[in-house]
């Protein structure tokens, strides 16, 4: 069904909305947005009939001249006073995300003003609060400021749906607004602030949005990549002007793609930007089961994507011929591969684990504590043969916030390979990634003339942890059966058990994952080999994933 975009611009700014030649309707919500750009005061909404958007272009929130419309619900959160909003700013300074949460949720004026336009944080220069974000480094904040004003359901907490349906195209207006409006001062955007100031997780934030206009010019013509690190702090030599320019170019990712049921084997896709959608290489037919995207490896440039793919297709191999992956990798044996040469290339990574419902790279922090948490709540309803859910977890970091919806993308048949537009806006702002070390991706550019018997290519086996005393930790043969998935012994424990294999685990910090390590590693190799494959569990402990802004 064909939507009608009615503009209106009130008498203020000297246009004539009763004259035919200056209507404002439109099919296309790019086109009104447009012209609410050029007019400070315009105002927008959307409806399913000509008539009806061609009476508010004309009336604005009326229907006719005295006639009070039924479109619009008024909005009744209060207007902020100068004192509230000066907090709210200092929240943000000092990356005080639950108050900045709270105040949000009381009152959605702190992000969108009564001008349907970001809420000003400092007179005088006009700063919104990705301005403020990005000057003081705050890319948790900054992350989720752009996840709320991008969530429809926020839009429609504001702005009411009752015979409304503008609540669904806001959020990219204010997504476009909130990344791109320049302040007063200088003319520069946030993104001009997180590349001046050196605030890379920020820039690495927004660059995960397309609505980002990466070339837009500041007062003296110049763009952010032109002023990268001009006010970076010192202190900080880590973050360098040419680490933070491979954000601002087009940046690539390579994934996995499998099927839910394991008929289908796994293969590598081809590298994909966030302007080019991921296309399934599999061919597709009405019998064909479900591909997703399991894994990904990036961000790279397009050399350094082209040939990490072309290496993790065509993987170094021994001298029988062949690959080199652990014996017990059947479950993630491909993901193994490219977890090995990520490592060797300091690329980023981050796989779908079932277990977590998310998408994350194990050997990380986060990684880490996610498993504990799971890994607690499995040992201690063991023990007590309850139910006991984890502690809650801390914000998720900036390089995987956004991967939690990647299960959404699929290709099932009979169709289309690529995704619609809007459906690669909504996919690509869930991912998120960081250049670890990314100066030394330059190694990607020469991995054809290498020789690939390096050690990044050797599977180890798993290491022992440091002794700990008996007195704090129970031994395996001490403790009960612990098992990824509670119970019962899968493929699952082995994959997990090699994501981690090099990674130190401190047995106070993450206790849990030291009492299964233990436990798991007890186990012989042949035992571990007839663990049973974790698919056939998939469709009992798998759940619906709950969309941010559906």
């Amino acid at each position: 069904m064909t939507r009608y975009y009615g503009v209106f611009i009130s008498k203020d700014s000297g246009v004539d909305q009763n004259s035919n030649e200056k209507l404002h309707v439109y099919t296309r919500y790019e086109d009104a947005y447009k012209v609410i750009k050029e007019h400070k005061n315009a105002r927008f909404k959307c409806f399913d009939s000509n008539e009806e958007a061609s009476n508010f272009a004309k009336f604005g929130a009326t229907s006719g001249p005295g006639n009070p419309s039924v479109v619009c619900e008024s909005i009744s959160y209060k207007s902020l006073k100068r004192q509230e909003i000066f907090q709210f700013r200092k929240y943000i300074e000092a990356d005080d995300i639950k108050s900045v949460e709270l105040s949000i949720s009381e009152n959605p004026r702190y992000l969108i003003g009564i001008g349907d336009t970001p809420t000003i944080m400092q007179e005088g220069p006009r700063y919104n609060a990705l301005h403020i974000a990005a000057k003081h480094n705050r890319p948790l904040i900054a992350d989720f400021i752009l996840k709320t004003v991008g969530n429809k359901s926020f839009c429609q907490q504001l702005y009411g749906s009752a015979g409304d349906n503008s609540y669904l195209v806001r959020p990219e207006v204010m997504l476009d607004l909130y990344l791109n409006t320049p302040d007063k001062a200088l003319n520069e955007t946030p993104l001009h602030f997180a590349a001046k100031y050196g605030a890379y997780d920020v820039v690495l934030v927004f660059v995960q949005y397309p609505q980002l206009q990466l070339h837009v010019k500041n007062k003296y013509g110049q763009t952010p990549k032109d002023i990268t690190c001009r006010m970076a702090n010192p202190s900080n030599p880590n973050i360098t002007a040419s680490v933070i320019h491979k954000l601002l170019d087009e940046l690539y990712f390579v994934p996995v793609w499998r099927s839910d049921d394991e008929v289908i084997q796994p293969v590598v896709g081809k590298p994909f930007s966030p302007k080019s959608p991921p296309v399934c290489p599999m061919p597709t037919s009405p019998l064909s089961p479900n591909m997703e995207i399991k894994a990904l490896a990036g961000p790279m440039n397009y050399s350094e994507a082209t040939n990490f793919h072309k290496t993790w297709k065509s993987p170094a191999k021994s001298s029988n011929g062949v690959l080199k992956r652990s014996p017990l990798s059947f479950t993630k044996g491909l993901e193994q591969v490219g977890r090995s040469l990520a490592k060797k290339y300091h690329v980023s990574w981050k796989e779908k684990w079932p277990f977590l419902d998310r998408f994350v790279d194990l050997s990380s922090e986060e990684g880490l504590e996610l498993l504990n948490n799971h890994l607690k709540t499995v040992i201690v309803g063991t023990r007590k043969q309850s139910s006991v859910m984890p502690k809650s977890l801390p914000h998720a970091s900036p390089e995987s916030s956004l991967c939690y919806k990647f299960s959404k993308l699929s290709i099932k048949s009979p169709v289309s390979q690529s995704l619609t537009s809007n459906k690669k806006l909504k996919v690509m702002r869930k991912i998120n990634f960081s250049f670890e070390e990314s100066e030394n991706n330059n190694d990607l550019i020469n991995c054809d003339n290498e020789n690939d018997d390096s050690d990044s290519d050797d599977f180890h086996s798993v290491t022992n942890s440091p002794d700990v005393s008996d007195d704090e930790y129970e031994s395996a043969d001490e403790g009960p059966d612990i098992y990824i998935f509670e119970n019962k012994a899968t493929s699952m424990d082995n994959a997990v058990l090699e994501a981690i294999s090099d990674v130190y685990v401190d047995p106070r910090k993450y206790p849990y994952i030291y009492q299964w390590k233990q436990f798991i590693s007890s186990h012989s190799h042949v035992q571990r080999k007839q663990y049973v494959a974790h698919v056939f569990f998939n469709r009992c402990l798998q759940k619906p994933y709950k969309a941010y802004d559906e």
